[in-house]
């Protein structure tokens, strides 16, 4: 879904008279939340969660601030998409793991670790050499896409955080649910400002426009649910280190379908991030190894552990 929706917005954007950045990521956010609510309707089983920002203020806040991300992550990625081809896109997208590590470890969620450091090292190394091209000629567009990763490692951290700080009835449809329409809000009122006012898209344009909107609105539900059911069921580095070659995949149909030239310097260099991803990987499995071991060796403090566990209980909603 993901290799999907990026070529249908890339379409969009580049081969149709729809430019509208803001207006694209608006139908994204408003199809989310009418499909979430036809979902709970046509689905009697599934339990909709409410609740009120009097009873859960601090849940309102959190679903905030996620939205404001997501609408921010949104229309930068789609202004870049914009400017740069879909390769190139994808190479910067390989920083993604590097970005939550070092957000991670600003947080104080994840440790230094000199081999750490390496891998992300070798990681924007390979990155800066695969877009060296792009630097030179569109900027923009590169500063664009890192904006919107950083925004996208703030959101899966806070989103994990949330999902596995409440109870199982905060599932992804749920968090969805909530977030799209406080997403639209954002976009509505930044849309308004810088791009709505001079929007036009003819009738005839309309009806080859709105079928592709349509889709890239369907296809973004899909890929929200099953990012959210990623996070929650594994983490949000677990999820970006997936998606390599996703990532290698979208390259190859670029070239083919879209023609982009891809140098051999660039395919080098992206092939050099692989390398320090998945030796990041590596030595992210030796560290939660060593972290199980370290938690199933007895140290005589099970009374505390238990302790502490039982005052970290999930957050219980109303349902």
């Amino acid at each position: 879904m993901s290799a999907a929706i990026t070529l249908v917005n890339k379409y969009i954007l580049s081969q149709t008279t729809f430019k509208y950045i803001f207006a694209l990521a608006l139908a994204n956010m408003l199809s989310a939340s009418v499909m979430c609510r036809g979902l709970f309707i046509l689905k009697p089983g599934l339990k909709q969660v409410n609740f009120s920002y009097e009873a859960t203020p601090h849940l309102f806040q959190r679903f905030c601030v996620i939205a404001g991300l997501f609408a921010f992550s949104l229309t930068s990625a789609n202004a870049a998409l914009a400017r740069l081809d879909v390769a190139s896109v994808q190479m910067i997208k390989a920083i993604h793991p590097a970005v939550i590590y070092l957000l991670g470890m600003a947080c104080g969620i994840e440790r230094l670790s000199w081999s750490m450091c390496v891998c992300i090292t070798i990681i924007c190394g390979g990155v800066m050499l695969a877009v060296q091209g792009a630097l030179m000629f569109q900027p923009d567009g590169v500063l664009l896409q890192i904006l919107a990763l950083v925004a996208d490692g703030v959101r899966f951290l806070y989103l994990q955080a949330t999902m596995q700080a409440c109870t199982d009835a905060l599932d992804p449809i749920n968090v969805l649910d909530k977030v799209s329409p406080i997403a639209s809000v954002f976009l509505w009122t930044a849309g308004s400002i810088v791009e709505f006012p001079s929007m036009r898209v003819g009738p005839s344009a309309l009806h080859v426009i709105a079928p592709l909107v349509l889709g890239s609105s369907i296809l973004a539900f899909g890929l929200n649910l099953s990012s959210y059911a990623y996070i929650k069921a594994t983490s949000a580095l677990t999820m970006s280190v997936s998606g390599i070659f996703r990532d290698v995949m979208l390259i190859g149909m670029s070239v083919a379908y879209f023609g982009s030239a891809v140098t051999a310097n660039q395919c080098g260099g992206y092939f050099v991030a692989i390398a320090g991803t998945l030796a990041y990987l590596k030595c992210r499995e030796d560290q939660l190894r060593q972290q199980r071991l370290k938690e199933s060796t007895p140290t005589g403090g099970g009374k505390a552990n238990s302790t502490s566990r039982h005052a970290d209980q999930p957050v219980r909603l109303k349902s």
